[in-house]
């Protein structure tokens, strides 16, 4: 705490004005005491001339007094915005991990691209899959059938091109994961929705397989890491789960925060003339 306080005081805009200050009083004072600055007449010795250069002494001394204040406070006020500038960044980014939970990673293939839950090994992975979830995530992808899926190719030239996204809950991590994917699997197999448009994407807490259906729906992709020739993968952006708001409102901006910096780090919106959020 000691050290966090004298951080505090010595990157504070009164050290700082201080420093300056006496800074640029000893140069005014160096600048008011040279001869060629204020040089007395070298002809005239009267009492006049003394007091001619007495007078250039003060005045240099006197702008210089308000030259290192205006300095001084120009500085001050600077370190002040960068450094609240700085903290609010900080507050803000540690927030938004601490809602969402991630690490940001960029997936080396296919579509689970953007932020998403750290790895674990095997044995984690099925220690907490039976803990919350309540069975095995390994032993349900596989257990879980292919569905036909119309073919999908990126084709950014048809005007106008649009990228359509959405954000759908999971089972076992929403109540309202059924319904909602029911409902992706349904414009899935017909080609409509998002997935009529010339590329699109399914946002989700954790990556699961869109081109597989099991007991409990999406399966969910073990270990998080899709297989491109194999899983048709959604994108996942780790936890969609919003609080309420006083007037029961959800506040979910940092998860569609998390969507946004999922989507401009895949770099794919860039190829279309709009995003559609569905």
């Amino acid at each position: 705490q000691g050290l966090r306080l004298g951080s505090a005081q010595l990157l504070g805009p009164k050290p700082i004005l201080v420093i300056v200050k006496m800074a640029s009083q000893a140069y005014f004072q160096k600048v008011a005491t040279d001869p060629s600055n204020c040089p007395a007449s070298t002809c005239d010795s009267s009492d006049d001339a003394e007091h001619d250069r007495s007078r250039c002494f003060l005045q240099l001394r006197h702008y210089g007094r308000h030259t290192s204040i205006a300095i001084g406070t120009l500085f001050a006020l600077g370190s002040l915005c960068i450094f609240s500038v700085l903290l609010a960044h900080a507050r803000s980014r540690r927030a938004s991990l601490e809602m969402t939970g991630l690490n940001e990673v960029s997936a080396p293939g296919g579509n689970a691209i953007g932020p998403r839950e750290p790895e674990d090994t095997e044995a984690d992975d099925d220690a907490s899959s039976f803990e919350v979830l309540g069975y095995n995530v390994t032993k349900n992808y596989y257990d879980s059938a292919f569905i036909p899926v119309p073919e999908f190719n990126s084709t950014p030239g048809k005007w106008p091109s649009l990228f359509c996204w959405l954000l759908m809950q999971t089972v076992g991590h929403n109540p309202m994961g059924w319904m909602e994917e029911k409902l992706v699997k349904h414009q899935l197999s017909q080609g409509i929705g998002i997935f009529d448009c010339n590329d699109w994407a399914v946002m989700t807490d954790v990556p699961v397989a869109l081109n597989r259906w099991g007991a409990r729906g999406f399966p969910m992709i073990p270990h998080g890491k899709p297989n491109p020739w194999v899983d048709m993968a959604s994108w996942g952006i780790g936890n969609t789960q919003a609080k309420k708001g006083v007037e029961t409102n959800p506040l979910n901006s940092l998860v569609f925060r998390a969507a946004w910096y999922a989507l401009r780090s895949s770099k794919k919106i860039h190829k279309h003339e709009w995003v559609v959020k569905v």
